[in-house]
This record gives C-alpha cells, sequence and structure tokens, in this order.
C-alpha cells in the first residue's frame, strides 16, 4: 500500500470474488470490471480479489474433483482480459514451490504479461528465487544454475570430457543430494540396470515433485533400451526427453542446450504406483486360450486408458497348407504383455504399447519364418474402440474356438526329448544355463514329402524351435 503512494491509515478493500466470476459471461465479465474501475476510482482504496483456489484438505474423491472443475472455471474468469484490471496475479503451487504468476501487471515500464516468477520460503517469508519464466506457454528467462548439468558417471564414461560446468557424480544418490538447490540446471540420469526401472521412476517422481518446475530431467539409454511404455511412464512422471544410446555425445549435448530453456508446467497426476500400473503391462506372455487372451488384453487396454498408451490388436491369416499348431511354434513372445491366440481364420496377437509403426519391426522378431511363408493376410488396428470391439467379437467365439495348449506342450516335449532327435544331429557341446548354443546352418536335401508341409521342412524353423522351448 506504501508503494501505491497510500499514507497509514488507508482503508484496503478485499472482496471474496468466488460469487462474482462463478458462471459470469462474457458480458457480464466486461460489465464487472467497469464498476470496480468507477468504484476504484470514486473511493481512492486499493482493492484485492481474493481468489480461494485451492481445494480444501478434507475434500476428497467426488467432492475434490468438484471443487478443482470449480477452481480452474474461477481461474479462467480472473485471467479473462474482460475484466480489463491493471495488476492481475495468482500465488501458485508446481509440486512443492511457489510460484507468483503475474497474469497481466500494469508497471512503470509497462504493461507485462504471463511472467512467472519462482519463490522459496526465507525466515518465514516467501522470497524470490533468481528464476522467472515468460510466455503463456513459459520460457525460462533467467535462472543462476541455467548452464549447469547434474549427472553420475554411467552417463559419461572415459574417455569422454564433460563440460566445466557439469558436476558428475558416482550415483543416483549422490546426485539427488547435490540437485537438491536446483533452480534451472539439467538433470542428466542414466537408465541403469532394467531391474531397477522402478526405482529410476521413484528417483523422477522424488527430483520432478520437490525441485523447481524449471528444472530439466532428461534420462539417457546407457547400456539397455527402453521399452515404449517405460519411456512413456517416465515421461508422464515428468521426464524432459529421454537420450536414446544411438545418440553421440556431441548430439547430446545440442538436445541438453535445445531444452535448457524449458519450463515443466504439468503436475504429476497420482502417485508412482498408480503411473506405474496404469503403464505397466500384465505379467502374462505369449500364447493364451481366446477366452484368457481377451480378459488380459481387455483388462490391459482399460487399465492403460488414462494416459492414452497406444496398443496393437494384429490379425494374421493362415495360408491354407499351415496348422495353427505349427504357426504358434514359430511364435516366440520374449516380452510382458505381448500375448497370442488363435481363431478360426488365423492367429490374433496383442501388442502392448506398440504403435502401428512399430508392429512390423514386433512381427519380424516374433516369428522364426517370414510372414509370408505363414500368412496369406494382415490386418492392424491400433484404435481403441476397434481392438474393444474385436475383442468383444473373440469374446463371444470364445467357446467355440479350440484351446491349443496341451497340443503345444506336446510338441514342445517331443522336440526337446533326446529320443526323437535325429540320429545324424550334430554334437554341440554343454553351455552354460545363460546360453544357447546352436549347430552350423545347413541347407536340408530337397525331398518331394516335405514341400507340402513348408513349416516343418524349414531349418530356421525346426531349430527355432528348439530355442524356443529351450528358453522357456
Amino acid at each position: 500500500m506504501r508503494r501505491a503512494g497510500l499514507a497509514a491509515g488507508a482503508s484496503l478493500c478485499i472482496l471474496d470474488a468466488r460469487a462474482m466470476f462463478l458462471g459470469a459471461a462474457q458480458a457480464q465479465l466486461r460489465s464487472l470490471g467497469g464498476q470496480l474501475r468507477r468504484f476504484a476510482k470514486r473511493h481512492a482504496w486499493p482493492i484485492v480479489l481474493m481468489l480461494p483456489l485451492a481445494p480444501p484438505a478434507s475434500a476428497g474423491g467426488a467432492a475434490l474433483q468438484a471443487s478443482l472443475a470449480e477452481a480452474e472455471q474461477l481461474a479462467s474468469a480472473a485471467r479473462s482480459a474482460s475484466l480489463g484490471l491493471g495488476h492481475l496475479a495468482t500465488l501458485e503451487h508446481t509440486g512443492d514451490h511457489p510460484v507468483l504468476a503475474l497474469h497481466s501487471w500494469d508497471g512503470p515500464q509497462g504493461m507485462m504479461f504471463h511472467m512467472r516468477y519462482d519463490l522459496h520460503m526465507q525466515a518465514g517469508r516467501l522470497c524470490y528465487a533468481g528464476s522467472y519464466s515468460h510466455g503463456e506457454v513459459p520460457v525460462l528467462v533467467q535462472a543462476p544454475d541455467l548452464e549447469v548439468v547434474y549427472t553420475t558417471t554411467a552417463c559419461v564414461p572415459p574417455p569422454i570430457e564433460v563440460p566445466a560446468h557439469w558436476v558428475v557424480l558416482p550415483d543416483w544418490a549422490a546426485l539427488e543430494h547435490a540437485a537438491q538447490q536446483a533452480k534451472g540446471a539439467t538433470v542428466l540420469l542414466d537408465v541403469g540396470d532394467p531391474q531397477a526401472f522402478d526405482a529410476l521412476c521413484a528417483l523422477v517422481y522424488r527430483l520432478r515433485s520437490r525441485l523447481a518446475p524449471s528444472v530439466k530431467i532428461i534420462v539417457r539409454e546407457t547400456s539397455g533400451k527402453l521399452r515404449a511404455h517405460s519411456e512413456q511412464a517416465l515421461l508422464h512422471l515428468g521426464v524432459t526427453a529421454v537420450a536414446y544410446r544411438e545418440l553421440g555425445f556431441a548430439r547430446l549435448l545440442r538436445m541438453i542446450a535445445s531444452a535448457r530453456t524449458l519450463v515443466h508446467t504439468q503436475p504429476v497426476q497420482g502417485t508412482m504406483e498408480q503411473v506405474l500400473g496404469a503403464f505397466a503391462p500384465a505379467h502374462v506372455r505369449g500364447y493364451q486360450a481366446p477366452a484368457a487372451f481377451e480378459q488380459a488384453a481387455r483388462q490391459m487396454l482399460q487399465r492403460s486408458r488414462a494416459v492414452g498408451l497406444v496398443h496393437s490388436l494384429v490379425h494374421l491369416q493362415l495360408l491354407p497348407r499351415i496348422a495353427h499348431v505349427d504357426a504358434l511354434q514359430a511364435c516366440r513372445v520374449l516380452r510382458n504383455g505381448d500375448l497370442v491366440t488363435a481363431d478360426a481364420q488365423g492367429l490374433q496377437l496383442f501388442l502392448f504399447a506398440c504403435t502401428p509403426s512399430d508392429v512390423p519391426y514386433a512381427l519380424n522378431n516374433m516369428f522364426a519364418l517370414p510372414l509370408e511363408q505363414l500368412f496369406a493376410a494382415q490386418t492392424v488396428d491400433s484404435s481403441e474402440v476397434g481392438i474393444a470391439h474385436a475383442l468383444q467379437q473373440l469374446r463371444t467365439q470364445a467357446a467355440r474356438l479350440p484351446d491349443y495348449t496341451v497340443a503345444l506342450q506336446a510338441a514342445a516335449a517331443a522336440v526337446v526329448e533326446p529320443a526323437v532327435e535325429p540320429a545324424a544331429a550334430p554334437v554341440v557341446a554343454a553351455a552354460p544355463a545363460a546360453m544357447t548354443l546352436l549347430p552350423p546352418m545347413a541347407p536340408p536335401p530337397p525331398q518331394t514329402e516335405r514341400a507340402a508341409q513348408p513349416w516343418r521342412a524349414h531349418p530356421i524353423g525346426r531349430r527355432s524351435t528348439k530355442i524356443l522351448e529351450s528358453s522357456v
């Protein structure tokens, strides 16, 4: 009030603006803005319109959702230019960090729009944290550590030489501790061991919840490759970008530089367990009876609907001379969530978190023989409505379709049984459990009776079946 030129004892008018804004049309907001300006000129009072946008802590479930919806409507009305107010700001929270957002502010240098100032608590007061962004889509303008990069030794192994403003830490724990006060820095994390993916997600969740929204989090593939659903889960948890394993260090530097001004504005929806539950596939893979296939695929489809994960349902129509069992034996499924079953015309495959552009690559990896030697046609559907409709059709047909589980188990037992091995098969030395050694490939002699059974005649198909069963 003193900065506004008012002497001690001046009056301050504080209004609860919910009743004025809620449900108001544009014409009503313009009228309200004119009334407020005339009132202010007549009384020369500072007027503060208070909008309690945060829902009460006791609200839960439907009450919380209704409160959030009302808060968003009030915030939109308050930010509307129809009011014609000279000073409009909100105090927000992104994670644990307060942010002062100036939507429109008439200052000595002119009007300012869409300014966001990061704040922190100091001696019981909110103070400027040294970083701010500008724009309706925030762009970081200033931060004391804008050039700093916190990373681990796994991301930059020797002989890579990092720039002077990089801070290289031995592991995730040391990095998390060092980056506690980061304002606009970049955090570069290695993917780590596949078994530690949940720990990586927990670290990303903590960093995004506790650090300023202007901190960038980049995850770099080091030894292994992330599956599509794992990458999308990390992005949903607040990762700015994923640097693929093929990306060289020079291009990594350019990626970090291009992301330096980004500000993360989307809060993480739900707990880490809820996010991972939506993105994780079911712990089932390979052949399933039609009813079990439909149930598992439908559950994964429903669980991931909220996060927009894209799946693919593939129908492969068999060639007339190919039996269902032979085609199923040629299929090897190595990823959880990828399912296969058989219907009257051929095979159906549910590929978890597989986009249409990735389907050809996935099918080539799943079948030991070229697809044209087994199937006459294929159709791919990645729409949620289309997959749900196809699963519903399969559900109605499931009782009339055969279950090949017993037949596949019998075929697997016949392949690995020593008594049925060919007498002239090459002898292979014993290998460790984690390794599979194969004899040299030799083309079979041409035989007329085998020509009518292309699956059994193909050397790759016979040997690939052995690989599949030995891995099982």
